[in-house]
């Protein structure tokens, strides 16, 4: 039970930073938008752990 309580907790909050990274963060001057694929993809990553 504790498990899947924590799973629901990081995955909230994994998708609340997704959402943030993507649509809230401003684009970087030099790099433009293409940085925020780093934003997108380390999410992913450590949900695809579990």
């Amino acid at each position: 039970m504790f498990r899947q309580l924590l799973l629901a907790v990081i995955w909230a909050l994994v998708s609340i930073g997704m959402y943030m990274a993507l649509v809230v963060s401003p684009p970087i001057e030099t790099l433009g938008d293409s940085y925020r694929i780093l934003f997108f993809h380390l999410p992913n990553a450590v949900l695809a752990c579990y």
